[in-house]
């Protein structure tokens, strides 16, 4: 069977509604996940003492899924907000909830909204980033991967107002052509006929007589006598 990937994220609208919901021992958890795009098993991960520097606005996520996701990433101002008020000099950041999926359902339950899973929190972190105009590159690295396929085909999810935003740059047609320029007229409006758009010009040909195989043409306005030995 083809995988599918899902695309459920937050929408800010939905988020705030998500926030409200949410018991407030769960609330740290979840604004981590968020702004962080750590992975279940690293927001549990995260201790004061070794992973967060609030001061310098950076916190370490220890990677761990594989070697290589272990990174440091800015530490966004709403969860700076949340972390400095309950900072500690040791333990970990969140307390650990192994009911994560149900307190999850039921906050999103409570706000009127789809259910999320924790990977649909790391999912709204690329997506928030991808639809402010984030590179894919940059995204993963902060996802903690090593190319951008999984935020193209997993993780980054546009929504409408990007595909709108990305129209919109196309360029309009000017009212009057510019000088120098060749243009015609098509049902009223100007059309561009030189560069790549311009139609070749086809070489001329006479037109010539071909007579068919195994006649000879005719001849006019002289005679060749014929001799008849």
């Amino acid at each position: 069977m083809r995988y599918v990937p899902r695309d459920r994220y937050l929408t800010e609208a939905e988020f705030a509604l998500l926030d409200a919901a949410l018991p407030e021992r769960r609330r740290t958890w979840v604004h981590f996940a968020v702004y962080t795009g750590a992975r279940a098993s690293e927001v549990e991960a995260v201790r004061w003492d070794r992973h967060v520097n609030l001061d310098g606005r950076q916190i370490i996520l220890p990677g761990t899924k594989t070697a290589k996701s272990h990174r440091k990433i800015a530490l966004a101002e709403p969860l700076a907000e949340i972390l400095s008020a309950e900072a500690r000099r040791d333990g970990p950041v969140v307390e650990p909830c192994p009911n994560v999926r149900r307190d999850l359902a039921a906050a999103c339950k409570r706000a009127g909204i789809s259910r999320v899973s924790p990977n649909d929190l790391r999912r709204t972190f690329a997506s928030w980033l991808k639809q402010a105009g984030v590179d894919s590159m940059t995204v993963a690295k902060l996802l903690g991967h090593t190319s951008s396929r999984m935020v193209e085909l997993v993780y980054g999810r546009l929504n409408d107002l990007t595909y709108q935003n990305a129209v919109a740059m196309l360029p309009s047609l000017p009212a009057t052509p510019p000088a120098g320029s060749k243009w015609v007229a098509n049902n009223g409006a100007p059309v561009r006929l030189d560069g790549q758009m311009r139609q070749p010009k086809l070489p001329k040909f006479s037109e010539v007589m071909v007579p068919r195989g195994g006649i000879e043409p005719p001849t006019r306005g002289f005679s060749v006598p014929c001799s008849t030995d």
